[in-house]
C-alpha cells in the first residue's frame, strides 16, 4: 500500500499489483474450496473459511500499514463526518515512538544480515 499526503492529511492507495494479489487469494481460496468439496470436508469447503481467511488478511494489513502510518507524523484524512481515525488518543509523541521502533527494528535486521 502507498501512503501520501494529500492536502495536509495521510492517504493510502493500493497500487494495481495489490489488487491482483487480492484476485489471486480469492481465486486460490475458491479452488481450495472446490477441492475440499470433492473431497467431502465439508467445514474447509465452506464460506465462513474465505470469510475468516479475509479478515485475516485484513488484520495482517493493519499491522503493517497502522505504524507506517504513525511514523509517517501526517494526520489521517477525515472520515465524511469529520472524524479523524484515533483523534485524540494518537499525537506526533506516538508518532516519533513508532518511528523509532521501526528504525531500530529496520537497524536490527540490516545487522544480523
Amino acid at each position: 500500500m502507498r501512503l501520501e499526503s494529500r492536502d495536509g492529511a495521510l492517504w493510502g492507495q493500493l497500487p494495481l499489483k495489490g489488487l491482483w494479489l487480492w484476485a489471486l487469494l480469492i481465486g486460490t481460496r475458491l479452488l481450495v474450496s472446490g477441492v475440499a468439496d470433492v473431497a467431502g470436508a465439508q467445514v474447509a469447503a465452506s464460506t465462513s473459511t474465505i470469510l475468516l481467511l479475509l479478515g485475516i488478511n485484513r488484520l495482517a494489513q493493519a499491522a503493517v500499514v497502522l505504524p507506517r502510518a504513525l511514523a509517517a507524523d501526517i494526520p489521517f484524512a477525515p472520515e465524511k463526518d469529520g472524524r479523524t481515525f484515533l483523534a485524540g488518543l494518537v499525537g506526533p509523541a506516538v508518532g516519533r515512538q513508532v518511528t523509532a521502533f521501526v528504525d531500530n527494528r529496520r537497524n536490527n535486521r540490516r545487522d544480523h544480515r
